[in-house]
């Protein structure tokens, strides 16, 4: 677990003892979690503090997997978290439209359903 202060509401570590933690690492492949995934916004947050910990971390990331359920695809929170073209990976369940995912591919986005 990283470092900084544990936000039980969200889940999660954030602040600056968080992000100097994350500064000293490098991942090959991060799978991200996120409030929303747009094809145009891309990855997004509802939260400024968890979404500054995540724009660490995708900075520092050489690939990144993003997995969202249907109801995820095609909604955007108000804190932009990484581009539709930073997405190399987009996993989705069987619910989701070919159209939706058609706006993502445009991107060079790999789209996989599970």
């Amino acid at each position: 677990m990283l470092g900084g202060t544990y936000d039980r509401d969200l889940g999660t570590c954030v602040g600056q003892e968080t992000l100097r933690s994350i500064s000293q690492l490098h991942a090959e492949l991060l799978f991200l979690g996120s409030c929303g995934v747009d094809a145009v916004q891309g990855a997004t947050a509802f939260d400024s503090a968890e979404a500054e910990v995540k724009r660490a971390m995708v900075k520092n990331s050489s690939t990144i997997i993003v997995v969202a359920t249907a109801d995820k695809l095609s909604t955007a929170a108000p804190f932009r978290v990484a581009s539709p073209d930073a997405i190399r990976h987009l996993v989705v369940d069987g619910k989701v439209k070919t159209s939706t995912l058609a706006q993502f591919k445009k991107h060079g986005t790999q789209v996989h359903r599970a």
